[in-house]
């Protein structure tokens, strides 16, 4: 019996269609590309998750994402020790005039006036404040008025800090330590402003903001590309876990795995092949001394050509 057939046994009203396309977006997909599959039909995560594992899922008005799967031979121990890159929550706001009793079954788009990582969280996020009363405040969040083009004005990062009363500390322990970083721009000083105008005035940036938010993504696939090399067991042995944060440097990594100049510029060009942004990579920096001395996040943020690394 097929997978998708045996699922549906089990799992009423589960369009088949959707499983398909899940399984074979998880047959079809390095473990790196797997990372970014999203899918929109409610309850599919919950279909999938025995088939395909870690791969993040879309559930409209709630997408529960999670790192891909490990390579073979990787033992997995908790979530938090062989992430590969969390997915976040992304929230899917209702279409217009839609029902919201209860958690949607529908849902047709996400925000259009904001950049996508104003609606998003990482499961790091959510078990700060706890997993029950988060997605019982995004059930009521949801409910909220279409409001200057925005279909989910009340679920957002910044109603999310208000509500829960996050601290900018816990906040930013979960922006720099985690791959939250690599998925989402996270503007502090904004957030933490008080202002509700100035943060919804730097999330309509959506063009600009997905072009660094997808830099991110293409940089954190460059520095987690050694890892697949022997099944992440050196990355383990040095690091600690498999996560790949902003407290462990491309300049790490090319020493730990002793990649040479022309191994970083092809896997540069390689990736750069298949992103539509990447950042301008200063490649000198890697060999010629100047990260000398540099905090992880300088040492990536002299690489990546940047100088504001929370926005950047």
């Amino acid at each position: 019996m097929k997978k998708s057939e045996k699922l549906c046994d089990e799992i009423e009203l589960i369009d088949e269609r959707y499983i398909e396309e899940a399984e074979q977006a998880a047959g079809d997909r390095s473990p790196v590309r797997g990372r970014r599959i999203v899918l929109r039909r409610a309850l599919i995560a919950a279909a999938v998750a025995a088939v395909v594992g870690a791969t993040a899922f879309m559930i409209p008005a709630l997408i529960k994402g999670r790192g891909t799967t490990p390579p073979a031979g990787i033992p997995i121990e908790s979530e938090s020790e062989t992430d590969f890159g969390t997915e976040p929550v992304t929230v899917e706001p209702k279409s217009e005039g839609q029902q919201t009793d209860d958690y949607p079954t529908g849902g047709t788009g996400m925000c259009k006036v904001h950049a996508e990582s104003f609606h998003s969280y990482s499961q790091e996020m959510i078990a700060l404040v706890g997993e029950d009363e988060f997605y019982e405040w995004t059930k009521e969040a949801e409910k909220g008025p279409l409001e200057d083009g925005c279909p989910f004005p009340d679920g957002n990062v910044y109603r999310y800090i208000l509500h829960f009363n996050v601290s900018r500390s816990d906040l930013e322990e979960i922006y720099y330590n985690t791959s939250l970083y690599y998925d989402s721009v996270l503007n502090f000083d904004v957030l933490y402003s008080g202002d509700d105008e100035a943060v919804d005035e730097f999330y309509r940036n959506v063009d600009e903001l997905h072009i660094i938010e997808e830099k991110r993504r293409a940089f954190w696939e460059l520095k987690s590309e050694p890892q697949w090399s022997d099944s992440g067991e050196k990355w383990f042995d040095t690091f600690g876990n498999y996560q790949v944060t902003p407290q462990t440097s491309i300049k790490a990594v090319v020493d730990v795995y002793g990649l040479s100049r022309e191994e970083v510029e092809a896997m540069i060009a390689k990736e750069a092949a298949r992103k539509d942004y990447v950042y301008d990579y200063n490649i000198d920096a890697l060999f010629d001394g100047s990260m000398d001395g540099l905090s992880p996040m300088e040492q990536d943020a002299l690489f990546c050509g940047i100088t504001d690394p929370m926005t950047e």
